[in-house]
């Protein structure tokens, strides 16, 4: 072998190893900020937990699905609008709004509809920012940051159109995350929440997945970086187990599933612990999975919801 082939060679085995790291961590800095199930679009291409949730919308148009009487939500947001449904019922004078995950879209709060309303209260479900069809950075799925802001709109538009009326939250998975981080702007305003298998922290997630685990420890700021270059934030920086410890002191409800995949039960667990108000309650769901704890103990997650939020009318 010639020194010109060997240094040519040399050159790109050196160029691979320099650019190894880059690749590594801008392909796991993809995966956080567009995992596969984030689909924005009202789309027929439903998840397990939204079929669950609601089979009926699942169609190239979901509107004509919904046998409910319904409003529009079009609240002004950036360059776009969040996007959502009303239903309405009675006097609306108490009404919860349904915060979904990362990567869903307002359809996994159809599920809450019917006892709900039968109990008289109206609910809200609405896309997140990048989620749905509500306004799209672009940015991906960012795990409570920007979508409190979606959160917040709705919040607003709530309290606008309906002034009075007392509010509640039924949050799920990453939604949780939009609520708690952005408690100091809501505070005083909602009467009790329900936290559906809610993350620790977003740092945990990451490090607990096992793709990341067989990641040489030093490449995880790295990673990080990365996010915070593309999307304006690092994981490091939002910190729900940190906020709830000073928590505004509502009734507050969480459940996990025992076979949650997606954010382990050890994350409620946690969470719950760390979480300072004078009335909180835990549930274990056996057998349940991320995000179909409805699917799972229909009559108990209605139950238990319908006692909590009758805690916070006190």
């Amino acid at each position: 072998m010639s020194k010109k082939i060997k240094k040519v060679l040399l050159v790109f085995f050196l160029v691979i190893v320099l650019a190894l790291p880059f690749i590594i961590g801008n392909t796991m800095a993809n995966m956080v900020l567009h995992p596969p199930w984030h689909k924005p679009g009202l789309t027929p291409g439903c998840s397990v937990v939204q079929r669950a949730a609601a089979a009926p919308l699942c169609i190239e148009n979901p509107e004509s699905g919904i046998r409910e009487k319904f409003e529009r939500v079009n609240v002004p947001y950036k360059e776009g609008h969040v996007k959502g449904w009303f239903f309405p019922t009675g006097k609306n004078h108490k009404i919860v709004i349904f915060v979904h995950g990362a990567g869903a879209d307002r359809r996994n709060g159809y599920v809450h509809l019917s006892y709900l309303q039968k109990a008289g209260y109206a609910l809200v479900v609405y896309d997140a920012p990048n989620h749905g069809v509500s306004y799209n950075t672009g940015v991906g799925v960012t795990f409570g940051k920007y979508e409190q802001e979606g959160f917040l709109k709705i919040l607003d538009w709530v309290k606008t159109n309906y002034a009075g009326a007392e509010i509640y939250v039924i949050a799920s998975s990453a939604g949780t995350s939009a609520v708690i981080l952005s408690k100091e702007s809501w505070k005083g305003s909602i009467k009790a929440a329900v936290f559906e298998n809610p993350l620790y922290s977003i740092d945990r997630i990451i490090r607990e997945n096992p793709i990341t685990q067989k990641l040489p420890s030093i490449m995880i700021p790295f990673v990080y970086w990365l996010i915070e270059l593309k999307a304006g934030f690092s994981p490091q920086d939002l910190l729900p187990n940190e906020l709830v410890k000073s928590f505004p002191d509502i009734p507050v409800l969480v459940l996990h599933g025992t076979l949650d995949r997606t954010i382990p039960l050890q994350h409620g667990k946690d969470l719950y612990k760390n979480l300072s108000v004078s009335q909180k309650k835990f549930i274990k769901v056996e057998k349940g999975r991320h995000s179909m704890l409805m699917a799972t103990i229909p009559r108990k997650f209605a139950a238990e919801t319908l006692q909590l939020f009758a805690i916070g009318d006190k």
